[in-house]
């Protein structure tokens, strides 16, 4: 016949559950940290490889706005018409602008109309002439989104930080 060994576990006192919840707060803590820290040394400042141009401290304005200095920093994103870049206001191919106008690669850019009104012309650093033709509700401030045709353009142009001057407002 087998005989069955059962062990009884004393009680831990409040002093010991104590020391152990105090230990279990350290240990997330310290996870949380790393996991923090794994984070920004992986995916770290997505524009610290990014070229621009510096402004010199006697920019001249060369718009008749004074509210525009010649050559502002913004962030550019990339979007395309297909509904996964434009959702509800794709039909899959062409990309509605908020301004009626077809978009097009190379000369289309989305930005918040209280930054840059629509039909804007700005001059995006390295890029070229763009004319402000759509807005988007995830576009907030200094921040444009460039129009491609495709949604592997859209993609490896990925996200730069630019410099922009207006050249024409409306």
């Amino acid at each position: 016949m087998k005989s069955l060994l059962i062990t009884i576990k004393p009680e831990r006192d409040e002093k010991e559950k104590n020391e152990t919840n105090i230990m279990l707060v350290i240990v997330s803590i310290f996870i949380v940290f790393v996991f923090a820290f794994f984070i920004g040394f992986v995916f770290g400042d997505i524009n610290e490889n990014v070229n621009v141009p510096d402004v010199p401290a006697d920019t001249v304005y060369t718009t008749e706005l004074d509210t525009y200095p010649e050559y502002e920093t913004f962030i550019a994103r990339a979007y395309c018409g297909c509904k996964e870049c434009n959702g509800i206001w794709s039909d899959g191919t062409v990309a509605k602008s908020s301004t009626g106008t077809k978009l097009e690669q190379g000369v289309s850019v989305a930005a918040d109309f209280s930054v840059l009104p629509p039909f804007t012309q700005i001059e995006v650093s390295g890029l070229g002439i763009y004319t402000v033709h759509d807005c988007g509700s995830a576009i907030k401030g200094n921040e444009i989104d460039v129009y491609f045709d495709n949604h592997e353009d859209a993609q490896d142009f990925g996200v730069k930080k630019v410099r922009v001057k207006v050249c024409e407002t409306v």
